[in-house]
């Protein structure tokens, strides 16, 4: 059982494959947005730069810092937000949705 208790094993497996299913379609969803080079090649270097940024952040290569004096990273992936109403989600999308004016102000 979860530590709670509420879940079982095989709830918690198939909630994490949930995860890893949403996790890949929004890999594949950035991958496919490769940019095309036009005609003025500054541009393009920027765009291409940025989908570079957006597939590390979405296979979840992105530190974006550390915990306490730990050596280990915090990796994220780009994420997704499953209740739109409410931003609630995971990931970088739902931190900048849900809490990025707050974190900034801090």
């Amino acid at each position: 059982m979860y530590a709670d208790g509420l879940l079982d094993a095989e709830e918690v497996g198939e909630i994490i494959d949930n995860n890893v299913k949403a996790v890949q379609k929004a890999l594949d969803k950035v991958e496919k947005n490769k940019p095309k080079p036009g005609t003025n090649i500054e541009e393009f270097k920027v765009q291409k730069q940025q989908w570079q940024n957006d597939v590390a952040a979405a296979k979840g290569e992105v530190e974006f810092g550390e915990i306490g004096n730990s050596p280990a990273p915090i990796l994220l992936s780009e994420g997704v937000i499953t209740l739109p109403k409410t931003d609630a989600g995971y990931g970088l999308v739902h931190i900048e949705a849900r809490h990025g004016n707050p974190i900034r102000k801090a």
